[in-house]
């Protein structure tokens, strides 16, 4: 059975009858990449069908041997996948008399509950204790602790999703841990350990799913936590769905910050745990006082690069922290040392050895940011951010298709082996494969949807409106843009008869529509600030069809409302990020590399970046074939006129509408609109 043949087994269960040659083709292209172990960078558009063609070779792939990791950028798809798809493809495998592959979630260490923290948090010392656990179930009060327990007794995986909503983040924090704090062979728990038992799943299953944020940490680290990790085994195919939020997310997992502060609660952790743990000696206060001097020095010389509020770039051959840096660097080791000591002088499963390795680790991250922000480099932008609570050096990588191309791309390691890499979006940026190093080209594949879009859609497009500066020149007032915005958006939503999804640019923006929507319309009004988990929120609006659910960025992605609830989506300025250093960097790098003008390269980063989250927010509206609706982009920079965006960056923007049926620009041709598609 070829790949082929399982996606078109699993398509006629799902549709009958009904062909979508996109997906055909792109099950076609992934087999033949795994079969080269070559590279496919894929731009397939909403409902292409994306889960299925990349489960289908993978399934085959297992028949051979072969084992895929699939990474998700969202809880949603993950849930899609093992949810919908994969009981799919297990259905089609055992009506066909095949072997039907073990999938598995990999998941990062500090989302299982530990054991050894258990204790330490019930005040239990499990090495000179008899049955800890029992003790600690009678000396704690922490319901995070008894649902561990809990777990432990049902077979129960300790697994946070399984966590009751009513229990607090903070009470999790306290049962968990990172890997580079787990106590290892010397746990008495080792047999029971929650998240040695899901590597062990890991490690026998054919299709692992993922997420962006362990492989962003690889790529940031080089630490083998997915490919090239001996518990889980090798892999032959990486498959990365949304792969454009890849790169966002390795530049947020390599960002440091580095504050003297940072190093006196280093110095409090180590006071603490050395008078509760260990003995303090001469040796450790002579640490705590001379971090403390440096920490002292660390914020005078932070203080010495500011050059007013908010953001001071630090220019790319600067140094700074001369001197200091090196001492603390030195300090570091020193401590390190000294922890390391303490450690091994630990009865098997003390209690104090969990603290020792959390501050270990601070130590480890303190040290890092320390000769991160201090070195000369090209390779990160660095900056002062000048809070209210104080001023911080930062720093973030540039580009990252070094960091990809040699800790994703290929296994991590001196023994690096290359794998089948397959990476998919809906929105492919321009040059992605230049910036992540792929090294190829992107493929774009058939639209299912184009026939829906030009029958079923339309755009609002407001030709003008008073939201500009009254001086200093002609550009948006955000201010004014907002106030503008309420009655446009309230006569919309209104005309709809609700089922909207409102997309602001700042969450300040967002309160105040929803805030106003609440008051001058009859609709239901969720929005990302209220008082429950945001998925809790989304499945309420999902659930109630005429409800308007309120969010902002975080909303423009992830979020799929097929049907009647979701037939306004309104946007209410271009996304376009404000001036920051990274992206700042980020163009003046494209900028050198490729010898452009400074005004093709903003369009590039910031307007490059602008488009790809224009796409994915005004993705929300066609779900499926059956929808349709409008998208509103409350934004009259987009079209001609005085104060318009040049036609370069409109054309750039302007380009994400290409397949809608109509273009209005005025409101009351808007509301007509909307108002003819209602039923009745």
């Amino acid at each position: 059975m070829t790949p082929l043949d399982l996606l078109n087994a699993c398509a006629n269960r799902l549709a009958p009858g009904k062909q979508r040659p996109g997906q055909q083709k792109l099950t076609g292209d992934i087999t033949a990449t795994i079969e080269t172990t070559g590279r496919l960078l894929a731009s397939a558009p909403t409902g292409s069908g994306k889960a299925l063609a990349q489960l289908c070779p993978a399934t085959v792939a297992a028949w051979e041997g072969k084992r895929t990791v699939l990474s998700t950028a969202t809880l949603a798809l993950q849930a899609q996948i093992l949810d919908k798809d994969y009981p799919l493809i297990a259905a089609i495998c055992e009506q066909e008399n095949q072997p039907t592959p073990l999938i598995a979630v990999h998941k990062g260490w500090s989302n299982y509950a530990c054991l050894q923290a258990v204790c330490t948090t019930a005040g239990i010392d499990p090495s000179s204790t008899p049955n800890p656990l029992a003790k600690a179930r009678k000396h704690t009060g922490n319901p995070a602790t008894i649902w561990a327990l809990n777990q432990l007794d049902d077979d129960g995986t300790g697994d946070k999703t399984g966590l009751p909503d009513d229990i607090p983040a903070t009470d999790w924090d306290t049962i968990s841990i990172q890997a580079s704090e787990c106590i290892g062979k010397t746990c008495p728990f080792i047999d029971e350990c929650f998240p040695k038992q899901a590597r062990r799943a890991t490690s026998e299953a054919d299709i692992i799913v993922t997420n962006h944020t362990l492989l962003a940490i690889q790529a940031a680290t080089s630490a083998p936590i997915v490919t090239g990790n001996s518990t889980i085994g090798d892999i032959d195919i990486l498959m990365v769905d949304e792969c454009h939020a890849l790169p966002d997310q390795i530049r947020s997992h390599g960002a440091m910050n580095l504050t003297g502060t940072n190093l006196k609660r280093v110095c409090d952790t180590l006071e603490r745990v050395y008078n509760r743990y260990a003995s303090m000696d001469t040796r450790s206060q002579w640490l705590i006082s001379r971090g403390r001097d440096w920490a002292e020095a660390i914020n005078t010389e932070t203080m010495m690069l500011v050059k007013g509020p908010g953001v001071t770039p630090i220019m790319d051959d600067q140094p700074i922290l001369e001197g200091v840096s090196e001492q603390v660097v030195d300090w570091c080791d020193t401590l390190s040392k000294s922890v390391r000591a303490t450690i091994a002088a630990q009865p098997q499963g003390s209690h104090a050895l969990l603290p020792m390795r959390r501050l270990e680790t601070r130590v480890s991250n303190l040290r890092q940011a320390v000769i991160g922000v201090s070195e000369p480099t090209t390779r990160l932008a660095r900056w002062v951010d000048n809070q209210p609570g104080g001023a911080v050096l930062k720093a973030s990588p540039v580009s990252v298709a070094d960091l990809m191309s040699g800790n994703l791309w290929k296994t991590p390691g001196e023994e690096s082996q290359p794998v089948a890499v397959v990476c998919l979006s809906a929105t492919v940026p321009d040059g992605f494969g230049h910036q992540t190093g792929l090294g190829v080209t992107t493929t774009k594949y058939e639209s299912t949807f184009t026939e829906t879009y030009f029958r079923s859609t339309c755009v609002y497009l407001p030709a003008d409106g008073d939201v500009w500066r009254q001086s200093g020149g002609n550009g948006l007032d955000t201010k004014r843009h907002a106030t503008w915005a309420v009655p446009q958006i309230t006569a919309l939503v209104t005309g709809n008869q609700g089922s909207a999804l409102v997309l602001a640019a700042t969450t300040e923006n967002g309160k105040l529509y929803a805030s106003m929507l609440r008051n001058l319309t009859r609709f239901t009004v969720f929005s990302q600030w209220d008082d429950r988990p945001v998925q809790s929120t989304i499945n309420q609006w999902r659930a109630d069809t005429t409800a308007v659910l309120v969010g902002t960025r975080s909303l423009m992605t992830g979020v799929d409302a097929p049907g009647d609830t979701c037939t306004l989506v309104i946007i209410d300025r271009v996304p376009r990020a404000a001036g920051n250093p990274v992206d700042d960097a980020r163009l003046k790098d494209v900028q050198q590399r490729l010898n452009l003008d400074r005004w093709t390269a903003d369009r590039l980063i910031y307007y490059g970046d602008a488009k790809l989250l224009l796409q994915q927010a005004v993705g929300r509206l066609i779900r499926r074939d059956t929808d349709h609706g409008m998208v509103a982009v409350l934004d009259p920079r987009l079209t001609p006129g005085r104060h318009s965006y040049n036609p370069a960056t409109r054309n750039q923007l302007t380009a994400v509408f290409q397949d809608y049926g109509e273009l209005v620009t005025a409101l009351p041709e808007a509301v007509r609109w909307v108002e003819s598609k209602r039923p009745g």
